[in-house]
């Protein structure tokens, strides 16, 4: 684990999703042109009297907004999500904008310190997001007395407004995201909106660069691996980096869906001879044939799975959530029916 102050850097765990891998998420294409025309209004993390050192959350919330801005734009969201959110006002100048001390907060966001990337997410997921106005913060307040690191993080505690209205907003949403290497996210970019980690903020002529490479102190929105840009908490908004080595070389890609997306759930599709992993739970392999999954001994399955696949084809592979897992019928590789 890395900390230089912002953002703490923790190590991906195996079972992490993962873009282009181990992943349970369908990557539709809803950026063909970009994301830029759905960031967010730029909202900083520096008082006039103190550093709230919140870059996580707030890089995190800028990312969520662009990708629930496109489903609101694209009429993807439901009427009554719609309505809902309207009445909930989670609207800022036409876009979606969250609350990004509720969800520092929440995620247990030290004032000096930071937070890492997957705990903030977590967070988001497991806990629902709020909305700025219903426990706004005015950075450039000029009362010292009210704007003040003491009020901004409020104890460590939520109003009890803004706890219900988070479990509310998950009620109706779910948060996923994945590791995206960065040698996919010019893919990645396009199927949803991606938040890394820099080094703040070094520049050279007009871009930035990271004068100690592999340290990072600062989490953005990564908007363009091809022109080197991120949306960024501090002005300017926009800012271009040197090269790719000045970026962490993962990023995580968020995507916000209405649960009902998940609720009506068909099968997925799974080409025979699949070998299939579930990414939840006990993490069970298996082998799908003529619509069942095979469980059995895992040797046993992978030895069938080796020897079903013809020479020079790309043995196949699919990742489903449990929930997708539990749709399918278990047999062992004698045929006999699994119930449990």
């Amino acid at each position: 684990m890395q900390n230089f102050g912002g953002v703490i850097i923790e190590k991906i765990k195996p079972l992490d999703l993962q873009f282009g891998g181990l992943t349970t998420i369908e990557n539709e294409i809803i950026f063909p042109e970009g994301c830029y025309k759905y960031l967010p209004d730029f909202e900083e993390q520096t008082s006039l009297y103190f550093e709230s050192n919140t870059c996580v959350a707030q890089s995190a919330d800028n990312a969520m907004e662009t990708d629930m801005t496109e489903r609101v734009v694209s009429e993807k969201i439901s009427i009554e999500n719609l309505q809902w959110l309207k009445w909930e006002n989670y609207f800022k100048n036409g876009k979606i904008n969250f609350n990004d001390r509720a969800l520092a907060i929440a995620s247990g966001t030290d004032p000096e310190a930071g937070n890492s990337l997957a705990r903030v997410y977590q967070t988001a997921k497991e806990q629902g997001l709020a909305s700025e106005n219903i426990w706004p913060w005015d950075w450039r307040e000029r009362d010292a007395k009210i704007n003040n690191k003491k009020n901004f993080w409020n104890g460590g505690v939520l109003p009890v407004a803004v706890e219900e209205q988070m479990t509310e907003f998950k009620k109706r949403f779910d948060i996923v995201a994945e590791w995206v290497e960065i040698k996919d996210w010019k893919e990645a970019e396009k199927r949803g909106a991606l938040q890394t980690c820099v080094w703040a903020w070094k520049k050279r002529g007009d871009k930035y660069y990271n004068p100690y490479p592999g340290k990072y102190n600062h989490a953005v929105q990564e908007t363009s691996i091809d022109l080197l840009e991120v949306f960024d908490t501090y002005q300017p908004k926009i800012k271009q980096l040197e090269s790719e080595a000045d970026f962490y070389g993962w990023a995580l890609k968020f995507n916000v869906f209405e649960k009902r997306h998940l609720e009506i759930m068909d099968k997925p599709k799974i080409e025979n001879n699949s070998l299939v992993f579930c990414a939840e739970g006990a993490g069970e392999f298996g082998l799908y044939l003529d619509g069942n999954i095979i469980v059995d001994d895992l040797v046993k399955v992978l030895a069938v799975w080796f020897m079903r696949t013809p020479d020079r084809e790309v043995p196949k592979k699919k990742t489903i959530t449990l929930a997708q897992w539990n749709l399918f019928s278990k047999i062992d590789l004698k045929g006999r029916t699994i119930t449990k």
